[in-house]
């Protein structure tokens, strides 16, 4: 079993076994084996998500309008600054 340290804001899982998800229940999780490639564009206290599958989405990233772009489909962004 993973243990994390900090309260991640999104775990990224990888290729495996579905029975191994288990252990993140309880995060926001974006998995690559669904989603394909992933692009994490930072800029100030955010990070805008964006993923190769144009029909994979998730509900807990904020949406901020931004447009598609070469990295792939916009899905949201996720704050990552200091609470």
């Amino acid at each position: 079993m993973l243990y994390l340290a900090a309260n991640p804001g999104m775990v990224v899982i990888g290729e495996g076994p579905a029975e191994d998800l288990d252990d993140y229940s309880g995060y926001n999780k974006l998995r690559q084996s669904s989603a394909g490639d992933i692009v994490l564009e930072c800029a100030a206290g955010v990070a805008h998500v964006y993923i190769a599958n144009q029909y994979y989405s998730v509900d807990f990233l904020q949406q901020e309008c931004m447009p598609n772009t070469t990295y792939g489909k916009y899905i949201g962004t996720l704050p990552c600054g200091e609470d």
